[in-house]
């Protein structure tokens, strides 16, 4: 459904990992395939990219790359603020 594109998808927020024992967090479920990649990162990406949608096109172009590569391709268009960013690719 997705193959080749970049695709948002809102989801739900628990509290900051790691900040209360025992948080509980919402549990989500999405189909995927093999080479479909998944993207999780901090809400500083945004600035630092200049924006969600901006965020979306470099994605978009990147999507072919390799996990690694990808996030190095994040990094040359997000700079000058904090953020984590984590790519994982289905196998």
């Amino acid at each position: 459904q997705y193959a080749g594109k970049a695709a948002r998808r809102d989801l739900l927020c628990g509290p900051v990992l790691g900040q209360r024992p025992g948080a509980e967090y919402p549990v989500v479920r999405m189909d995927v395939s093999a080479g479909d990649k998944i993207i999780f990162h901090t809400d500083g990406i945004l600035k630092a990219a200049g924006g969600r949608k901006n965020l979306l096109k470099v994605l978009q172009k990147a999507g072919h790359l390799s996990p690694a590569e990808m996030i190095s391709a994040v990094q040359h268009a997000a700079t000058g603020a904090d953020y984590s960013i984590l790519v994982a690719e289905v196998r």
